[in-house]
């Protein structure tokens, strides 16, 4: 990421698949010391708690119970997010460069 991106993070609302361990809960931990909100997902509700206790205090993060395979539980973690957020309009980038899907919820 370019220094420019990184330093334009204030405001912006990130989610973090698997963000409760390894490579997801580094990244989760560095985007709120740039000032980014997280919603960290993660399948393991433990691990989820235990992040979240863990990095109290470093800025506004949420955690959301979440089995990326299962569309329903996407989208339960999707309307989690308007309700924490109130907003609508969702931007998504997947694992594939250059792929970005935009929708809005009603």
């Amino acid at each position: 990421m370019s220094d420019n991106m990184m330093n334009d993070l204030r405001g912006k609302t990130i989610i973090v698949t698997g963000g409760a361990q390894g490579i997801g809960k580094g990244v989760a931990r560095r985007l709120l010391s740039l000032d980014a909100a997280v919603l960290m997902a993660d399948s393991d509700a433990e691990a989820g708690a235990e992040t979240v206790a863990e990095y109290a205090g470093l800025g506004e993060l949420r955690f959301v119970q979440t089995d990326v395979s299962d569309e329903t539980a996407v989208m339960r973690m999707v309307a989690e997010l308007q309700r924490w957020l109130h907003f609508c309009s969702l931007q998504c980038r997947g694992s594939s460069p250059g792929r970005t899907s935009s929708w809005t919820a009603e």
